[in-house]
């Protein structure tokens, strides 16, 4: 609060400073010559008044004109960025600094949405049995229409939730099936139920933000669309899945196969830049089955999935950052009715808690993130800016260094460093990298 109320300081550009600084060694200079000139001449009469004289005769050392001249080139500096088509909006608030562009030497830029578009195109799924690109999204589809002709809604080889169920033994009752194959960790289940589980993963854990972008009209609003829903978008859309009906505590959806499916929301837990994931616990209404989304980064997500499955899972995600892809980690697991209660009950009270609230529902939550079923890794890419690899070449024929800033692995910022000529091809990557609790 008190260095708020303080006054701020005067902004002065560093050739002020130089200009300010030249200007007190020549009064130095001046006053030193015209008193050598008066002790040459001898100090005799009124010596004081001829010192005066010849300070006048030299003032012209101190440059005043240059002073003004460079108060005009500034204005005439903001004037030009003001006007400049290439810049348009841009708006100089400042008139005094604007020649310290000239005296860059390092440039700190985020990655998303600076040099990137922050606008996600899909590019790969990776799942324990197969992995699906753009082109191959018509196979996903040919399994989810199986899944949906052998099942109902999400773990479709599961045909009934007991409700008085005390464990999984207990309250799930599996159909029997012909198991086509294992997966790399070992679990079997059908392939074409996989991916719809998938599929339903990306459909229904997601959440928008409403904007308003007039702030003289209230009622206009817009829904901002984060990337991992504009990817669920995008997938869901060729695996012919439709979006219906979407209340606060209810979603429907349209399968393949034409059928309605009515998803029941129950917790929701957003994404944070904390935890990095967010989940969804649904209740298939036609089934009755409960099931818990979870979706994040691979680092958080890769100790919470089964233990069978973390080796694959960062296998995956090791793949897909090479190529420069941005990953991001789809978990499931079906919970029966009675151990969701218990974790309703014990949510209702971290929620209630007067100290540590925030504390005790992370706790709460992350004593259901355990053995999550590992479905997939989807690979995103983040287009580029348009002309960023000429502006980059051009700020590195200027001299000036660039620091990329970003959060992503290892492997992606070395792929985007490439794609953006932040490296050439006759400099090498040297890595410093270390490991923290």
């Amino acid at each position: 609060m008190a260095m708020n109320t303080s006054a701020p300081r005067m902004k002065v550009g560093t050739l002020d400073m130089e200009v300010n600084w030249l200007a007190k060694v020549l009064f130095v200079l001046m006053l030193f010559f015209s008193l050598a000139i008066i002790a040459a001449d001898g100090f005799v009469g009124d010596w004081y008044f001829k010192f005066f004289r010849v300070i006048l005769l030299l003032c012209a050392i101190i440059p005043i004109s240059m002073r003004i001249n460079l108060d005009f080139a500034k204005l005439f500096y903001k004037y030009r960025i003001e006007t400049d088509e290439e810049i348009d909006g841009t708006i100089a608030r400042n008139s005094t600094i604007p020649e310290e562009l000239g005296r860059l030497q390092f440039v700190l830029s985020d990655k998303t949405g600076t040099l990137t578009q922050n606008d996600m195109i899909f590019k790969k799924i990776s799942m324990e049995f197969a992995q699906y690109g753009e082109d191959d999204l018509d196979d996903m589809k040919k399994q989810l229409l199986e899944s949906c002709r052998h099942g109902q809604g999400p773990y479709g080889e599961v045909r009934h939730m007991n409700s008085t169920g005390d464990d999984d033994e207990d309250s799930i009752q599996v159909a029997p099936r012909k198991r086509k194959g294992r997966g790399r960790g070992g679990f079997g289940r059908e392939h074409h139920f996989v991916v719809r589980d998938l599929i339903l993963a990306l459909s229904l854990c997601h959440n928008v933000t409403p904007v308003y972008p007039d702030a003289d009209d209230p009622t206009k609003k817009e829904f901002w669309l984060p990337a991992p829903m504009k990817l669920a978008r995008q997938v869901r859309r060729v695996a012919g899945y439709e979006a219906g009906a979407a209340r606060r505590t209810l979603h429907q959806l349209t399968n393949p196969d034409g059928e309605t499916e009515n998803y029941e929301i129950l917790q929701n837990f957003p994404f944070s830049s904390e935890s990095k994931r967010m989940g969804i616990i649904v209740r298939h209404k036609e089934s009755g089955k409960i099931v818990f989304y979870v979706k994040g980064a691979d680092v958080i997500m890769a100790p919470k999935v089964k233990p069978g499955q973390r080796s694959t899972c960062q296998e995956f995600c090791e793949n897909l950052s090479r190529d420069g892809l941005r990953t991001l980690v789809i978990t499931q697991k079906l919970i029966p009715e009675a151990q969701y209660n218990d974790f309703a009950a014990r949510l209702k009270a971290a929620k209630a808690s007067m100290g540590n609230r925030e504390e005790e529902i992370a706790k709460t939550i992350m004593s259901l993130e355990y053995e999550m079923e590992f479905l997939a890794v989807t690979g995103v890419e983040d287009k580029l800016q348009e002309n960023v690899l000429e502006t980059i070449d051009t700020l590195r024929q200027a001299g000036i260094q660039i620091w990329m800033l970003t959060g992503d692995k290892i492997e992606t910022a070395k792929c985007i460093a490439i794609s953006t000529g932040l490296k050439n091809r006759n400099e090498d990557i040297k890595i410093i990298a270390g490991e923290t609790d």
